[in-house]
């Protein structure tokens, strides 16, 4: 469960990431991720 847990938590971080940096919009990065 903490694994999973800090996996995702890095995982978003990288999301929010690339949408701020104009990469994906919102709608964009549901679809890839």
């Amino acid at each position: 469960m903490t694994t999973i847990r800090r996996y995702s938590e890095a995982f978003k971080m990288k999301v929010i990431k690339e949408i701020e940096s104009g990469k994906y919009n919102q709608n964009q990065a549901m679809k890839n991720y």
